[in-house]
This record gives structure tokens, C-alpha cells and sequence, in this order.
């Protein structure tokens, strides 16, 4: 019985899922999942690509948290939407993303950035009806996350090791973590960022204007 509890609920949140997706790609919006541990940088992540992407692109942001609003008052002070969401569990499903639209102009946005929960487990089990999944990952987590997570991994369109600048500090062989990844995903893009090189957001902002054009331009426009 238990399992068959598990089927049905997975069962509904595939079906938010898709519904949500319909939504986004009606609409022209290219909905990109960040998802990392707590402390990786999702936050900052979005700060940086937000200033880089507007005044080119208009931006929403869904934010999940276990509890507090101390990251969305962050986001809100660059006077955009931002819905915020708390959880009390340890990842965003369908569910929650489904009655966060309901208060995003998403005919008025191109990009909508859900920042999930810090968890490098729960996030990835639960499809959330996103278009594009980034996973960020930080120097000073160690370079054997891929391997301890390797689901998380498997699905990322992109990875961004987060913290760069802290890299003559830790052991953190790259290409290691590139090639655990490749065993796991062969179709994936690797950036490095940290806050304080302003250049290195420039390369990931491409990879996500790329994917807009791409994707949401020429696969949906029509719709």
C-alpha cells in the first residue's frame, strides 16, 4: 500500500508538472531550475545573471525556501517579480511551483528562475515542469559530488562551480569533476563563477540566451 501511495503521488506531480511546463511554453518563458546545496551561491547566481540579462530580458524568480524570506527581500530590491515559496520540506515539486505562477505576469517575462531548495537529493527526484536545469556546486564542497549524487548530475543541462576564486585553496580537481560528470551526462555544459570576477557570469548568460533563442524563440513562437 505504501508504494502505491508513493506511485500516485509522483503520478499527480508529473501531471502539475507538464501543466506547468504548457504554461511556460505557451507564454515564451524559459523557466531554468537552480539547484545546489545550501550556501553553493543560488542566490548570487541570479543577482549576477540579473544584472547582466536586464535590460535585454524581463525576469522573474520563484524562490524556495525551507522557512524565511531573507533571500527573496534580496531579489526584490532589483524590483522585479518574486514569488516567494516556503516549503517545510527539503525540495520544490510541481505543486508549489503550479501556485506561484498564478502570481507571475509570465506574458510579461522571458525568464523565470526557480531557485529550489539547498538539497542535493530530494530536488532532482521531483520534476517541476522547468525547461532548463542548472546545478551549481561549490569549491569547498569537494570534487566527489557527482559521484555521491550522481542523479542530481545525470539531469543537468549545465553545471556551475560556484566560489572559482577559492580554488588554490581546496583539492578540487576540475577535470575529474568533468569527467564524473561525462559518465553520467553526455550532453552538459561546465562554467566556473565567483562574485568576484564580474567576467565569469558573462559565458553562463550566453549559454542562457542561447538556450532562450533556441528553445522558447524558434521550438515554441508559434504556440
Amino acid at each position: 500500500m505504501r508504494i502505491k501511495v508513493l506511485k500516485n503521488v509522483l503520478e499527480k506531480n508529473d501531471n502539475q508538472a507538464q501543466i506547468n511546463r504548457d504554461l511556460f511554453k505557451k507564454n515564451r518563458v524559459l523557466a531554468v531550475n537552480i539547484m545546489g546545496s545550501p550556501g553553493c551561491g543560488k542566490t548570487t547566481l541570479i543577482e549576477a545573471l540579473i544584472n547582466v540579462l536586464i535590460p535585454s530580458y524581463r525576469i522573474g524568480v520563484i524562490e524556495g525556501d525551507y522557512a524565511g524570506t531573507v533571500d527573496a527581500e534580496r531579489l526584490s530590491r532589483y524590483h522585479i517579480p518574486v514569488v516567494q515559496l516556503d516549503t517545510s520540506s527539503c525540495h520544490l515539486n510541481a505543486h508549489f511551483v503550479g501556485s506561484a505562477l498564478d502570481h507571475l505576469p509570465l506574458r510579461d517575462l522571458d525568464f523565470v528562475f526557480i531557485e529550489n531548495v539547498g538539497n542535493l537529493i530530494c530536488p532532482a527526484e521531483f520534476d517541476i515542469g522547468d525547461l532548463l536545469k542548472l546545478v551549481l556546486y561549490s569549491i569547498p564542497e569537494g570534487d566527489d559530488k557527482p559521484l555521491k549524487y550522481p542523479l542530481m548530475f545525470s539531469q543537468a543541462d549545465a553545471v556551475v562551480l560556484t566560489k572559482s576564486d577559492l580554488k588554490p585553496h581546496f583539492d578540487f580537481d576540475v577535470k575529474k569533476v568533468r569527467e564524473s560528470i561525462a559518465r553520467l551526462n553526455r550532453e552538459f555544459e561546465i562554467f566556473e563563477f565567483s562574485k568576484k570576477s564580474h567576467s565569469s557570469i558573462k559565458p553562463i548568460a550566453n549559454f542562457l540566451e542561447s538556450r532562450f533563442r533556441a528553445t522558447v524563440l524558434k521550438s515554441y513562437g508559434d504556440l
